[in-house]
Formats: structure tokens, sequence, C-alpha cells
């Protein structure tokens, strides 16, 4: 079973640390290596939440 708090948790801490980054990318002048950064990040949001997506198909599926 996926908890709730982890399941909403991470991509919400990852949205906000995104946005650190891309703050931080626009006040910087090495912007190609915080670009990659961003990259990875929201690379792992969108895989993390395929598998959240995932879990709760396979878990509506048990349950029918």
């Amino acid at each position: 079973m996926l908890n709730g708090y982890f399941a909403f948790g991470v991509p919400l801490f990852l949205i906000i640390l995104y946005l650190i980054f891309e703050w931080i990318r626009k006040k910087s002048q090495v912007q190609y290596y915080i670009g990659f950064v961003l990259l990875l990040i929201a690379s792992f949001m969108t895989v993390f939440s395929f598998q959240v997506l995932q879990e709760f198909w396979s878990a509506d599926a048990r349950l029918d």
C-alpha cells in the first residue's frame, strides 16, 4: 500500500526544489549545469509520478 504523504510529499518537495534551482539559475552565470540539474529533477519527478499512478491503478484493480 502506498502512503499518501509519500505519494504527494515527494512531488511537492521536487517542485519546491525545482523552483529553488530555477531561481538560482536566473541569478547565476553558469546556467548550463543548473539546467542539467533541473532536467534531472524533472525526470525523477516524471518517473516517480508514473510509478505512483501505476500503483494506484493496480490497487484499484485489486479492489474490483
